[in-house]
């Protein structure tokens, strides 16, 4: 569980290369202890960046969202988990979780799983042969994920309150930056938009920015827990 409220932001390192993450947490420093890894950056950098923020006192959430074959996952999540990430993204369909759970092994790292990405619409479901409408679809896999004993599940601000009353989740969905869009099929902008985190964090000059951050994972409590 998450004490320190630090660490409830996690800050998204969306940069393309080793050096440009470094100035950027080098800009934050003392007011993240959270930050995200994400395809970009690892594809650039590889596990040298996740050792060399972990060896800082970093809390690493590498976002990698594995949709592979199992025996790929499962020897990719065995890596990650042997760096010491906190958080470990992969899709959610029941055999790339299992095996990323058998991956992960006694590995304290958390397994989250990616329901239906943010930026997808209706109609890109109907694409890829998938008849649920999006909040259906969410909850579908989030209790898939709940099945398989992930730990969590990453999910759009607007459907994580039918998550908690369906699966007894606890989390926070966080205050993710979106932008407002028209409702073409698409899952509605999330009203906190617009809104900051009280305070914001401080770059040298001492003036207020804003961070990127994903949204904090939602926590599945499995019934032998409660």
């Amino acid at each position: 569980m998450i004490k320190n409220p630090r660490e409830r932001l996690i800050l998204a390192l969306d940069v393309a290369s080793a050096d440009e993450a470094k100035r950027l947490i080098e800009r934050v420093e003392g007011e993240v202890e959270f930050v995200k890894i994400g395809l970009e950056l690892f594809t650039a950098a590889g596990p040298s960046i996740v050792r060399w923020f972990i060896r800082q006192h970093f809390r690493v959430f590498l976002d990698l969202k594995l949709l592979d074959i199992g025996e790929t996952v499962k020897r990719t999540t065995a890596v990650a988990a042997g760096l010491g990430v906190t958080f470990f993204t992969v899709h959610a369909r029941s055999k790339i979780l299992h095996a990323a759970v058998e991956g992960r092994g006694e590995a304290p790292m958390k397994i989250l799983a990616i329901t239906v990405l943010t930026n997808l619409a209706e109609a890109d479901l109907r694409e890829a042969g998938v008849t649920d409408s999006i909040p259906h679809a969410v909850l579908r896999r989030a209790q898939m994920a709940a099945e398989c004993k992930a730990d969590g599940v990453i999910a759009s601000g607007v459907q994580t309150n039918i998550i908690r009353k369906e699966l007894g989740a606890s989390g926070d969905a966080g205050d993710r930056p979106c932008r407002r869009r028209r409702l073409s099929g698409r899952r509605p902008p999330d009203p906190r938009c617009g809104r900051s985190r009280q305070g914001g964090a401080r770059n040298p000059s001492g003036n207020r920015r804003r961070l990127r951050q994903p949204s904090p994972p939602l926590i599945l409590r499995r019934p032998e827990a409660v």
